[in-house]
């Protein structure tokens, strides 16, 4: 649907000289009377949209040829279409759902992958929930069962957070204390799967089935809003129930923003279901609404984000109002997680490192425990500049290319005069080196 998303999105612009985005966020803006950053520049621009839209920053010739025609709405149309957009957006998912190491019975690799091959066919978002919810199967073949097998008993928990934005796990051993959640809730939503059986085929697969519930079963699972199943196959009417339901839209949309805005409409992104929180409602239910009518699409919810000016502010003006940061007047510094890391080092220095030793990297600088609050699953145990500190000139290649090169390559722009000036007389590689350990290599600006 990309295409026609660029085609409705080019004709509402030209009619109305606004992009819906940004017509929503400058009423709020203007509103809360806060101040809104400049455009950021073309440099950044490319760079940004490399690394959230593909997970690394661009190659020297990817920056020419953006800048022999820097058409940003294109651009953005282009990387979307990419096999390496839906690689990196199976992994930022995969991060949210499993957590980052493959050491337990689940096939975490293969539910990777799964989604990855979905993405690239533009799968709608709620076939996909749908099939990791209601998944059956052995799990060295079906990549979506892993999910159920990955989390086990707390199955109920990670749908209502993963898919509702629900934070029912807070209801585990007393009633929510500040939500509408009570212990029974908890115990009646996690009931959907407790039918769940998992049986041992062989090493490495395990095959996940449901036995029927009785027609007279008597401790009845319960939906969030009181509803109950009216069928013996529970978690079949569960993944429908979440998919339609207004939540899942919501916490679709809402955790897409995250990811490229560095914040949520409702922040942290576990809480959507709490829309009275959101800091620009209109606009948390406007790409809910678009989300659906668009089919769930990622590429068209990620083109509509990334084309809106708002994704374009800049980062480096000196705002500091806490309203403009919630009405997202200015676009945050974002550190580079370490997949981004690692690919943008072997993009620089033009590597072709073997998937192991990717891998290995990640999962050593990554926590496992898929955390209760949201924003440390999306943590590591090292920042990037920990892991560059550790680093030596001698662990890298030797560097071939001269000084706009070597600034093009990590930074995506030329020198400044000074800069040529005080580099003058060191070599490349120690320049390189330099660079690589730079705030300006290890943020997203």
């Amino acid at each position: 649907m990309s295409a026609m998303v660029s085609v409705v999105l080019a004709w509402t612009m030209a009619t109305s000289g606004d992009h819906p985005v940004d017509r929503i966020l400058k009423d709020a803006q203007a509103s809360a009377r806060v101040a809104v950053a400049e455009r950021c520049d073309d440099d950044t621009f490319v760079r940004r949209s490399c690394l959230d839209l593909i997970g690394r920053i661009p190659t020297e010739d990817e920056w020419r040829q953006f800048r022999d025609q820097p058409d940003r709405s294109r651009w953005i149309e282009q990387l979307v279409a990419r096999p390496a957009f839906a690689q990196h957006m199976s992994e930022v998912w995969t991060a949210a759902w499993m957590g980052f190491a493959n050491d337990g019975q689940a096939d975490r690799e293969l539910l990777r992958m799964w989604l990855q091959d979905q993405l690239q066919s533009d799968v709608p978002f709620d076939r996909i929930g749908q099939s990791l919810i209601a998944g059956r199967g052995d799990s060295a073949v079906n990549g979506p069962v892993n999910f159920v097998l990955q989390h086990g008993d707390d199955a109920g928990v990670q749908v209502a957070r993963q898919f509702l934005g629900v934070r029912l796990d807070c209801a585990r051993c007393h009633d929510h204390p500040f939500a509408n959640w009570t212990q029974d809730d908890f115990a009646k939503f996690s009931r959907f799967f407790s039918l769940v059986e998992m049986t041992d085929i062989s090493r490495g697969n395990i095959r996940v089935t449901d036995r029927l519930a009785e027609p007279d079963e008597a401790d009845m699972p319960r939906f969030l809003n009181g509803g109950r199943p009216q069928t013996s196959q529970w978690r079949s009417e569960l993944a429908l129930w979440t998919i339609r339901s207004r939540s899942f839209a919501r916490n679709f949309a809402n955790r897409t923003w995250y990811h490229f805005m560095g914040q949520g409409i409702v922040d942290p992104p576990d809480e959507t279901h709490s829309v009275q929180q959101a800091s620009c409602r209109p606009l948390l239910e406007f790409l809910a609404d678009y989300s659906r009518r668009h089919e769930f699409s990622i590429r068209d919810l990620a083109t509509l984000i990334c084309t809106s000016e708002a994704y374009q502010r800049s980062s480096a003006d000196p705002i500091t109002d806490d309203n403009a940061v919630l009405l997202f007047a200015v676009h945050p510094l974002k550190p580079l997680t370490p997949e981004q890391l690692f690919d943008s080092i072997a993009t620089a220095y033009q590597l072709k490192p073997d998937a192991s030793e990717r891998r290995e990297f990640v999962q050593s600088h990554r926590g496992n425990v898929l955390d209760q609050d949201f924003v440390l699953t999306w943590k590591y145990r090292e920042t990037c500049q920990q892991l560059l500190d550790r680093m030596t000139t001698d662990s890298l290649p030797t560097w071939s290319g001269d000084l706009d090169s070597v600034f093009l390559r990590l930074l995506s722009r030329h020198p400044t005069p000074a800069q040529r000036e005080l580099c003058r007389t060191h070599s490349i590689e120690t320049v390189a080196f330099a660079l690589l350990q730079s705030n300006e290599f290890v943020f997203s600006h």
